[in-house]
């Protein structure tokens, strides 16, 4: 994964978003921008994954073949990275859910939750972003991955709120209906199936 140092990412949701594909297929994940790319490009803001054969494509076909990948460091990376890839042959996978919620988002929490920010440093973003996307408190997967522009501030908010706030009384657990006493293969093999489950329909 690319990612800035101001992106902040779940690495659990990643990891659960990540069980449904295998990493020989050449396949890469972000917040997919419609523009310059014909399959469309990545985000570089709110990172992007590429498979391990999507990796070997660029490492060993893309960066020794300068008509397929540009030496020139000049343009936007992320674009530059969307047309490498696409040249030699890596997908550019669906990272929203199966309600077409949004998990890789390009701006911090606030500004996509808002519904009513979608003005000044946003502004662009509907011009740009591949997939329908609603303004508001559905713009977001309950297993959103990553966040961008995030200060050093809130990340240490997220992280409070994400992995130690307890609301008394409120349990969400997903997996309920699993007996505490499963093998971790057993585990894994659940979460693969419920990772397939809530892909996007694309």
């Amino acid at each position: 994964m690319k990612a800035d140092d101001d992106t902040y990412v779940i690495v659990e949701n990643l990891r659960l978003m990540l069980l449904a594909y295998q990493p020989t297929e050449p396949i890469y994940f972000g917040c997919r921008f419609k523009l310059f790319v014909k399959q469309g490009y990545m985000s570089g803001g709110a990172g992007y994954i590429l498979s391990r054969a999507a990796l070997r494509r660029f490492a060993e076909i893309g960066l020794h073949n300068h008509s397929l990948c540009s030496a020139e460091q000049r343009g936007d990376e992320d674009v530059q990275m969307g047309q490498c890839l696409e040249r030699v042959g890596v997908r550019a996978g669906d990272s929203r859910d199966t309600y077409g919620r949004h998990r890789m988002l390009p701006f911090w929490p606030e500004a996509h939750l808002d519904p009513d920010d979608m003005k000044g440093d946003m502004s662009f973003f509907p011009f740009y972003i591949y997939y329908r996307y609603n303004q508001g408190q559905n713009c977001c997967s309950d297993y959103t991955v990553s966040f961008h522009y995030v200060s050093k501030n809130s990340m240490y908010a997220m992280e409070y709120f994400f992995y130690r706030l307890r609301p008394f009384g409120i349990s969400i657990n997903c997996f309920s209906s699993w007996q505490k006493d499963l093998t971790s293969e057993k585990l894994i093999e659940m979460a693969t199936d419920f990772s397939r489950k809530m892909q996007a329909q694309d």
